[in-house]
């Protein structure tokens, strides 16, 4: 974690985040925490998002999760410097970093933070940085006064396995099969890859979805709900879906 100096407030918190389904899974576990938060986001109507930011200027919202992109617009940032805003907190920081701009060239813009709220502490947090992102993280987010606090990185409950493909319809069916009544995902490089594959596994009898970007708002919030409620759920989904999401 990444840290400006600084002391606590009872203000506004606003959270930056890249993934949507990650900003939807930790705004649950804060309410059902009895945490005022919210977030505005591209797979919400403008009607919802409208009064999210309603309940956010009257103070009713403590926590606030919104995107890079949508944050660093001038309208939002505008809107943002007439509320109390007590800290900003960034998360999956690393995308500051190395591959990060690839993938999310919005949060490169987050450098400026510290000139649109000179006086309201920033903190960056990510369990995905070496040194050389750690220290690249600190050169393009703080110019003041800051700390770095470091962590260990084993994670016991992971392993990494690979075997050769040979027939990966066989092979996915025999893996899948021999874990019954256990949820996972299935990453896959395309759209059309996910649901072929999510077809493969349903035609097995197999609880199964697919998960991708040209799905509707509303397609996507449903699939990410059943992954987090039904335990024997598989999901065939592109690479983003499922991280950082709260489920066993």
């Amino acid at each position: 974690m990444f840290s400006s100096t600084c002391t606590s407030n009872d203000g506004l918190t606003v959270v930056v985040s890249p993934l949507v389904a990650l900003m939807q899974d930790q705004v649950s576990a804060l309410k059902l925490a009895g945490v005022a938060a919210a977030a505005i986001h591209s797979n919400q109507s403008r009607e919802a998002n409208v009064e999210v930011w309603q309940q956010v200027s009257s103070g009713h919202i403590k926590i606030l999760y919104l995107a890079p992109e949508r944050l660093m617009t001038d309208r939002m940032l505008d809107a943002l410097s007439r509320l109390p805003v007590s800290m900003i907190a960034i998360d999956e920081a690393h995308c500051l970093s190395q591959w990060g701009p690839a993938f999310r060239p919005d949060y490169a813009a987050l450098g400026n933070l510290s000139n649109n709220f000179p006086n309201v502490p920033i903190a960056a947090m990510t369990a995905t940085a070496d040194e050389a992102t750690r220290r690249d993280i600190e050169v393009q987010l703080f110019s003041g006064n800051y700390e770095t606090f470091v962590s260990g990185f084993d994670r016991p409950n992971l392993t990494l396995n690979v075997s050769m493909k040979n027939s990966w319809k066989s092979q996915l069916i025999e893996y899948v099969n021999s874990r019954k009544g256990v949820s996972g995902i299935v990453y896959c490089l395309s759209r059309k890859k996910t649901e072929e594959v999510a077809e493969l596994l349903r035609n097995e009898g197999m609880n199964a979805t697919a998960y991708h970007a040209g799905l509707t708002a509303e397609e996507r919030t449903e699939r990410q709900n059943r992954f987090v409620t039904e335990p024997d759920l598989v999901v065939a989904a592109t690479v983003a879906f499922g991280m950082g999401i709260d489920k066993r």
